[in-house]
């Protein structure tokens, strides 16, 4: 390890950072990154006196000298009373010495040091690393500090050993910060993909410094490789007062996000990741070769399907899972696979929905007009698909040949539903928009909330939809609102329906997951789980099961009681695959859980190389799935009687 790898996204011309860096030649030489971020205009004469004053002190000796020189500068410079105040709370702060592997950052408390560590999946403030300490900045003396807040309490010490493996440090101007920005954090900094070009810029108003290392053996994961990977023109090694607009960071900030094991101590969390190996992308899907990946083996049952009736019991069988095939593209694949006849279907975030058959073979593909993140519905000989841009459209499912199109003029993120004679989308301005199957009319629109995310269930006699704002709609097929119940936290989980119990269920926001009435709305029951819920409920006939943000999946009862609840590898987002009394899991872990339904009882996982958004799809002994580093995942899955 001689260096770490600095990284930085954010508004192009809006609020430009003072970034300066120096990476050592050899391992013994001194790592350091001084990052300022004024927090108002009025601030930024100061801040580029102070950030010069910063670079220019003298680091010989030990750190703790050279930072008792530098919050002498804040004290003579920075002012005194509330302009003092306002600058060293508003803006960010941050200066980081590396000396070998032991590291000391400076920053001013406004700001938010989170720590990701890829290896087990664990992401938390940087206080929590272990061996992390905090140390003492001695106050100064005299009389003038008796009616002011000293300079020192602005400002936090933390020193810590950089443990082995691929890590992340990610700065954010406050938890408050990265919950305001949650959605274009995770569309766009997590895993980015570059469909919008070069000029893509975000919706924030802040810029975001990362620091990426690895001490792999083999060097594959190391910031030289990482970096290297990139073109030229995205590399920082020394910077004052460039643009962070242009770099290709591939972390993610998220709020409340965490990946953690059961009964760690979290606190108030923003999860990041990084890519560490950066794979290129293959100009030709159909030409990439099987990459084999982990083999585990554990006692599980024969191949799933979606959905079963089959009791929760355990069979004394022994599963292998083992990677048959993987595709890689030019963006995440964020979509569901579905199967359609003999082939798998799913859309990338690069502009097209491809269909593979079941030895790896391209089919077809489709190019949409933008990102396609919703999971195609299937029909008997057709597929509908949908797109960022707001197209929903139908494509002959042998072919991939468009039948029709519709623009709907807004950007849809959750997967369409569709039956013989309908179809139904709904588009992040929150409304309901039913279209004829056969010809692609818009038959009406209805607004139910702020933003749909949330799939909605298209019934015999009635639609479901939730949007982000905690609404929640029953309409009629001919878009009658029946009744709309509000609820206290946002919903992003999609609606199950369990038609002959009269239940609606999903997961809430407010970390707890909800039942409804479908023939009133009102609420039966409401079971709390500890995490917010992203994920969505799966049901075997008998029990829920669904997933949190914290990492656990949890097994209720029809009347909403807890059965049991079992902690996996990273925040769950996806639905449950069930077969057999066992449960199929994927989730920002990286990876494929495989638990009993009678107990949640772990018994085999698969480890993919980057967290997995999209759920589980299952034909001929194949599980498929997409990650967020842009790979299509074909698991084979054999067993074995013990």
């Amino acid at each position: 390890m001689k260096k770490t790898a600095f990284v930085c996204r954010g508004a192009r011309d809006a609020n430009i950072p003072l970034v300066y860096q120096e990476t050592p030649r050899k391992d013994r030489g001194d790592e350091f990154l001084v990052f300022f971020h004024p927090g108002k205009g009025d601030f930024e004469s100061l801040a580029r006196i102070l950030f010069r004053n910063v670079i220019s002190v003298s680091r010989l000796g030990q750190p703790l000298q050279y930072f008792t020189r530098v919050l002498g500068m804040f004290r003579n410079e920075s002012g005194s009373g509330d302009i003092r105040t306002d600058f060293l709370s508003g803006s960010m702060i941050l200066v980081m010495i590396r000396r070998g592997k032991n590291v000391y950052i400076l920053r001013n408390r406004a700001v938010e040091t989170i720590h990701w560590d890829s290896g087990p999946g664990i992401a938390g403030p940087v206080e929590k690393m272990t061996g992390a300490e905090e140390l003492p900045l001695v106050k100064p003396e005299g009389q003038g500090e008796l009616f002011e807040k000293p300079v020192e309490e602005f400002f936090s010490l933390h020193r810590f050993r950089m443990p082995s493996g691929t890590h992340t440090l990610v700065f954010v101007p406050s938890g408050e910060f990265a919950e305001r920005y949650r959605e274009t954090l995770l569309d766009s900094i997590f895993f980015p993909s570059f469909e919008s070009g070069d000029d893509m810029e975000l919706d924030i108003d802040r810029t975001i410094p990362g620091m990426h290392w690895s001490s792999t053996a083999d060097g594959a994961g190391s910031p030289e490789r990482f970096l290297g990977k990139i073109d030229a023109k995205w590399k920082w090694t020394a910077a004052v007062g460039a643009s962070a607009a242009l770099l290709a960071a591939i972390f993610l900030i998220f709020n409340p996000f965490g990946t953690t094991e059961p009964g760690l101590p979290m606190g108030r969390q923003v999860l990041l990741s990084v890519d560490e190996k950066t794979p290129e992308p293959e100009k030709d899907p159909q030409n990439t070769a099987a990459d084999p990946g982990e083999r585990i083996a554990a006692e599980s049952a024969e191949a799933p399907q979606n959905i079963s009736n089959t009791p929760a019991a355990a069979v004394p069988i022994s599963v292998k899972l083992a990677s048959e095939w993987k595709k890689k593209f030019n963006a995440p694949v964020t979509s569901s696979p579905a199967i359609s006849g003999r082939n798998v279907v799913f859309g990338c975030r690069d502009g097209y929905i491809y269909s593979f058959g079941m030895d790896g073979t391209l089919k077809w593909k489709y190019a949409a007009g933008d990102g396609v993140g919703a999971s195609p519905w299937i029909g008997n000989d057709w597929i509908i698909g949908a797109d960022y841009k707001g197209n929903v459209f139908r494509l002959d499912a042998r072919t991939g040949g468009r039948t029709w199109i519709l623009g709907t003029g807004e950007k849809i993120i959750s997967s369409p539903r569709a039956d013989a004679t309908m179809v139904i989308a709904g588009t992040t301005g929150g409304r309901i928009i039913a279209i004829d199957a056969s010809d692609g009319r818009r038959l009406w629109t209805v607004v139910v909330g702020k933003s749909i995310w949330a799939s909605p269930t298209l019934g015999e006699d009635y639609i479901i939809a939730a949007a982000t704002d905690g609404s929640l709609s029953r309409l009629s097929r001919s878009g009658a609102v029946q009744w709309n119940s509000k609820q206290d936290g946002t919903i992003y989980s999609s609606p199950l329906v369990i038609q002959n119990e009269n239940l609606v269920i999903f997961g809430s926001g407010d970390k707890s997951v909800r039942a409804v009435s479908l023939a009133d709305g009102r609420l039966v029951w409401r079971t709390e789980t500890g995490g917010d819920m992203r994920g969505s409920p799966a049901f075997d006939g008998t029990n829920i099961y669904i997933g949190s943000e914290d990492g656990i999946l949890h097994a209720l009862s029809l009347d909403g009681a807890k059965i049991w609840n079992a902690g996996i590898r990273g925040a769950i987002r996806s639905t449950p695959l069930i077969k057999d009394g066992l449960l199929y899991v994927t989730s920002y872990g990286s990876g494929l859980t495989v638990l009993r339904c009678a107990d949640g009882t772990p018994v085999a996982e698969y480890r993919a190389e980057s967290p997995v958004y999209s759920s589980p799809a299952l034909d001929d002994g194949l599980l498929f799935f997409g990650t967020m580093q842009g790979f299509l995942h074909a698991v084979s899955i054999s067993r074995e009687a013990v």
